[in-house]
């Protein structure tokens, strides 16, 4: 329980130290990508608009290894564009296999639209994301220090650097490349795109059937899947098992009530995202599926809106196949590498 306070406490730390750094920089003169007409439009901070050069920094620095110990690891490391961003592992390792973490990496594709961060809600930005695992030791686990020197070392940094924030790499404007980076992967090309613009055949008949099993309240799923981003961003139990070193948004509130509560996560590319869960538990999303049609485990504050479903072999399939229906079209490697 110390160490979960422990944690608690350095989430709020870093929050504030970047808070603190926060000033406004130069105006974007470049059209950033676009998320579809029908889709909100892409929150963004004043202070950290998107410029092309700002989007080529961040991506330069989200597949550097020298901002790891050892040189080992990268962002792209346990985000991996070919999975959604996202990890196909259950827990990463830290660089050099330094440790090992206890959640599941998660997908980053429309992460920008997220109103807050981490699974019990304790980053408030995307400019407030980068800076902790890049010193955690279950992460990349290298002193920021030493992440900045190496970048002041590089001349391509100090010209990319000055292009896209007029100054030399710092702790602060390394964070904000990483963000502008990070908000601009969108992800709105899917088969279920294409079937709500008047494509009737994006979707096969199974997928469609799945697709109003979804979204009926036999099942629920979009009670708490909603939005075009199939997440309402609340925190639930959802009937797993309690694992005494991740007790949920219990880490940044304290209050008993949000213990085992965690985000609802998007199911945009659920199918490439796998394992699932935040401690990436389930290894399909058969498994997932089996475990809501249980009804989950009965732990403590369980939300009532998970009750056991009476759903065929062929429903849940066919639920499945509508999951599938989610995942972008777009080659990933070829879009972000």
């Amino acid at each position: 329980m110390g160490q979960c306070r422990y944690a608690r406490c350095k989430i709020a730390f870093y929050a504030l130290f970047l808070l603190l750094l926060q000033a406004c920089g130069p105006s974007a003169t470049e059209s950033p990508p676009q998320p579809l007409s029908s889709w909100p439009p892409l929150p963004e901070p004043y202070y950290n608009r998107y410029t092309k050069a700002r989007y080529e920094l961040g991506e330069r620095l989200f597949f550097e290894k020298r901002l790891s110990a050892g040189n080992a690891v990268s962002c792209a490391s346990c985000h991996k564009p070919e999975r959604a961003f996202a990890d196909n592992v259950p827990v990463s390792p830290g660089a050099g296999n330094s440790a090992f973490g206890f959640r599941n990496s998660p997908g980053l594709l429309n992460i920008g639209y997220a109103p807050y961060l981490m699974a019990e809600g304790g980053v408030p930005s995307l400019e407030h994301f980068s800076v902790a695992p890049l010193q955690e030791a279950a992460e990349m686990n290298q002193n920021l220090a030493l992440s900045i020197k190496k970048l002041q070392a590089d001349t391509v940094y100090l010209r990319l650097f000055r292009a896209a924030y007029d100054t030399l790499p710092s702790i602060k404007y390394m964070a904000r490349a990483l963000a502008v980076y990070q908000r601009y992967l969108l992800s709105s090309g899917s088969p279920y795109d294409a079937y709500l613009a008047g494509d009737t055949e994006a979707l096969s008949p199974q997928a469609q059937k799945g697709m109003t099993l979804f979204f009926s309240s036999r099942t629920g799923c979009s009670g708490c899947h909603s939005g075009f981003l199939f997440s309402d961003f609340g925190f639930h139990d959802i009937g797993l098992s309690v694992k005494e070193n991740d007790p949920g948004r219990w880490r940044l509130t304290g209050s008993e009530s949000d213990r085992n509560r965690f985000k609802t996560p998007s199911l945009r590319n659920v199918a490439l995202t796998g394992p699932y869960m935040h401690d990436g538990r389930f290894g399909t999303l058969e498994e997932v599926l089996e475990h809501y049609r249980q009804g989950g485990e009965k732990t403590p504050n369980r939300s009532t809106l998970v009750r056991p479903l009476d759903l065929r072999p062929d429903e849940v399939q066919a639920i499945i196949s509508f999951l599938h229906s989610l995942t972008d079209t777009v080659p990933y490697k070829k879009s972000y590498l």
